[in-house]
């Protein structure tokens, strides 16, 4: 097993896929590496970087520390982009987005909740749409779409491999979980299109008699 399949709990390695397969098999270890030491720790290079561990309806997961992405090894699964460095990631866009040990806070430059018209009228006006206080950056929907992508590992493309929606699917739902959107949980308010089902995809890529380029589309479609 190569070292970046790999992770250390409280003192024990374990198989990285099976820490994410079946957490609740290992729910001891997280608990007793939490009040230890703070962290796991990954094997994918000699820093042992550390890496978070946290808690949603009663099964524990891992995640990236916060800065520390960029010191994986390219294979690993908790690799990310050196935002710093990235030219998609720009400052205004790393201003507005705020990452700890405890999540990821994202203020973005329009509302997720609607309100009454006469709320909305009464409400002062902002001083645009960049920013809602001095020092409060705010990004749009394309910043937003950039840093998810990122976040995902999804920018970093192997030759010679197909990367289909249902490889895209997984990698962007775990970061629902402890990221927060204008205060609201990222999983109420990010929809991530399902794959479509093998059945499914099977039947709309039959030639029929009129629609061969529809499906042609709705097969494109699962690619990302």
């Amino acid at each position: 097993m190569a070292e970046h399949d790999r992770v250390r709990l409280a003192g024990h390695v374990f198989p990285l896929e099976s820490l994410r397969r079946r957490p609740t098999d290992f729910s001891r270890w997280f608990l007793r590496a939490r009040a230890e030491r703070g962290h796991a720790q990954c094997l994918c290079n000699h820093a042992r970087l550390r890496l978070v561990i946290r808690q949603r309806q009663g099964r524990h997961y891992l995640a990236v520390w916060p800065g520390e992405g960029h010191r994986h090894t390219v294979t690993c699964w908790f690799h990310q982009e050196d935002a710093q460095g990235t030219p998609h990631t720009g400052a205004a866009i790393r201003k507005a987005i705020e990452q700890t040990a405890q999540g990821t806070t994202i203020r973005l430059n329009l509302p997720l909740k609607t309100r009454p018209s006469r709320e909305r009228e009464t409400e002062p006006a902002t001083g645009g749409s960049d920013s809602s206080s001095v020092g409060h950056r705010r990004t749009g929907l394309l910043g937003l779409l950039h840093h998810l992508w990122e976040q995902a590992d999804l920018t970093r493309w192997n030759q010679g491999t197909r990367r289909l929606w249902g490889h895209c699917h997984p990698h962007l739902s775990r970061l629902g979980a402890n990221t927060r959107v204008n205060r609201l949980p990222l999983e109420q308010t990010l929809y991530v299109v399902p794959p479509t089902p093998p059945t499914r995809h099977a039947r709309t890529t039959t030639p029929t008699t009129r629609g061969n380029t529809d499906s042609k589309h709705e097969a494109n479609a699962d690619s990302c």
